[in-house]
């Protein structure tokens, strides 16, 4: 028996096809179950199914655009999937793109959708630094630092991230920043350095 292998962006292909394609929505109407509904009516009834399918069809469409080297309509079909469900690993891939497209506007829109969902994670957190120093609103990225020294447990990543956030343009008001707070908090080693 010869095994086929099928690469990632293949086997998500073919799975989206079958789903889209092969699946019947369960219509519940106030609360109950509709079996003879008209077509009419089923079109007019919005499902899970219907977002569910969406989300799929927008991530498909992304990758698409992702593997045509369409970076930016790959950037607006992830925003777009995001507005229907965030999902952590999509807004990831989304924001290491807008990254790497230098897409400074889509990654503030991924962040944002991204912390809505969980106002915890880093990554986002990060960007939102990031485009706070840039835009001079220093109050806001000292709020933003604060919370990922909180959240951030390994000392070399928030080295790192110190490191990144002091090579920007207004660096001498970075390190001001990062001594007020070195200050506040004398018991942090990664500050003190």
């Amino acid at each position: 028996m010869k095994m086929y292998h099928l690469s990632k962006a293949n086997l998500l292909t073919i799975l989206a096809s079958i789903y889209l394609s092969g699946c019947s929505p369960l219509i519940i109407k106030d609360g109950i179950v509709q079996k003879n509904l008209s077509n009419s009516e089923r079109n007019i009834l919005p499902t899970s199914h219907d977002k569910q399918a969406e989300l799929y069809e927008k991530i498909l469409l992304a990758k698409i655009a992702e593997g045509r080297q369409a970076y930016s309509q790959a950037l607006e079909f992830y925003i777009a999937a995001l507005t229907i469900r965030v999902d952590p690993e999509i807004a990831r891939e989304a924001l290491i793109l807008s990254k790497q497209q230098d897409d400074s506007e889509s990654a503030l829109q991924i962040a944002n959708l991204w912390l809505k969902f969980q106002p915890d994670a880093l990554m986002p957190l990060k960007v939102m630094v990031f485009y706070n120093l840039s835009q001079q609103q220093i109050t806001k990225a000292q709020a933003g630092i604060e919370k990922i020294i909180q959240l951030e447990t390994n000392i070399s990543e928030q080295i790192t991230f110190f490191d990144q956030i002091s090579a920007e343009p207004n660096q001498a008001q970075v390190l001001e920043l990062l001594q007020t707070l070195a200050a506040q908090q004398p018991d942090n080693r990664t500050l003190a350095l």
